[in-house]
């Protein structure tokens, strides 16, 4: 049995810290592991960086939140200090914005005085060329494969899938590939999303996609809750889901990641064919 581990979206990078295998045995009662999800992008908005505990697996009870630290990102120049905008939510000003190239320590300093540290650096991600979609009906429904052209700068890529502003899914079910898929650093025809017809709201729909860059660190993260989702270990919520032999870049014990991403997005025009 394993511990309970919280994730988010998100979102990611170069981390530079090593690469921790985490292999989650069920702890005594009350012993509790602090699960960080951060994410710093290029884009001018508010980060966000998730705090909460460990639960055990047998408790089956939703992971507990984390308030009251002290949280920062280091851009080797600056320190922004995070403000916590609900509870175990902490985010940036809104005119934080990340650079290419740049490397981005967090530091997390919990009010029990314990510290936890993580390290990324932001690499280049290429662009989106042309988006678009083909419908198929799969046992009589109708469903949408969405693909795009490009030209990718980093090593590993994710990829979000938005309607209306709204992502689609979970981090579970967010697309990811490494650069071996590309011919000459191009990406031709690459599916990274799908959806139903039923999903889509009468009338004309904006279909938006996201592509970001990412280390192996968080290439192995999100690929490790794929698997587990496939076993039905793990479902995807927010503060849910049990995991184990997750890849952690959080020093002093600490689950969870941070990154940093590039990101570079296109969109479309999608309405219901019914």
């Amino acid at each position: 049995m394993k511990t309970t581990l919280f994730c988010s979206i998100l979102m990611i990078l170069g981390l530079l810290s090593c690469t921790e295998r985490v292999d989650f045995p069920v702890p005594s009662e009350g012993s509790r592991r602090l699960v960080i999800d951060g994410l710093i992008t290029d884009e001018t908005k508010k980060h966000s960086v998730l705090l909460s505990f460990s639960s055990t697996y047998s408790n089956q009870e939703p992971a507990t939140t984390v308030s009251n630290a002290q949280v920062t990102i280091f851009d080797g120049e600056h320190y922004h200090s995070l403000n916590e905008t609900a509870s175990g939510v902490y985010e940036t000003d809104a005119t934080v914005k990340g650079e290419t190239g740049k490397s981005y320590t967090l530091d997390v300093a919990l009010s029990s005085g314990e510290r936890y540290e993580a390290s990324s650096k932001m690499s280049a991600v290429g662009t989106i060329d042309s988006l678009w979609f083909e419908s198929e009906t799969i046992d009589e429904e109708l469903e949408y494969q969405i693909f795009i052209n490009g030209h990718g700068e980093a090593s590993y890529y994710l990829f979000e899938t938005y309607l209306n502003g709204i992502r689609l899914g979970s981090i579970v079910d967010v697309t990811v590939l490494d650069n071996s898929l590309l011919i000459d650093g191009n990406m031709v025809r690459t599916e990274v999303g799908s959806l139903i017809d039923e999903d889509l709201p009468d009338g004309e729909n904006t279909l938006q996609v996201k592509m970001l860059s990412i280390d192996a660190n968080y290439y192995e993260y999100v690929r490790s809750l794929q698997l587990q989702a496939q076993n039905g270990e793990f479902l995807g919520g927010l503060f849910d889901g049990p995991a184990a032999n997750i890849p952690s870049n959080i020093s002093n014990g600490g689950l969870g990641v941070f990154g940093a991403s590039s990101v570079a997005e296109k969109r479309t025009k999608i309405s219901n064919q019914l």
